[in-house]
């Protein structure tokens, strides 16, 4: 679950829901969002690990491929049915991206020698 920490840390320092940058408004929105990204993380991202497992995929590249695509997908959701902004997409798919490698960050360490 740290690896979706990543994503809520970044809109409650970033984008809190207050419009406010004070430590309280950033702490809560982090908070909040944490809830969300963990969601994702169950509906997706297990998922996903235990389907990149069965082929022997859990690698660097998958992870961060499939971490890319479940942030555009979550985002894409959420804002339903308007069409998401180009940018915003991209945004969630790096931060995906980025959540992605932690996790296999962290996974690997629990498998010893690196995997590509």
């Amino acid at each position: 679950m740290a690896a979706a920490a990543l994503p809520a840390l970044y809109i409650g320092v970033f984008h809190p829901l207050t419009g406010d940058h004070d430590l309280l408004s950033m702490l809560a929105t982090t908070f909040i969002m944490a809830y969300f990204s963990a969601v994702a993380a169950v509906l997706i991202g297990v998922p996903s690990y235990f389907a990149l497992r069965r082929l022997n995929l859990v690698k660097w590249w998958s992870a961060t491929v499939f971490g890319a695509l479940a942030g555009a997908v979550v985002r894409g959701v959420a804002t339903i049915p308007a069409d998401p902004e180009p940018a915003v997409l991209l945004r969630f798919a790096l931060l995906g991206a980025a959540a992605g490698f932690l996790f296999w960050l962290i996974w690997r360490q629990g498998h010893g020698a690196l995997h590509d």
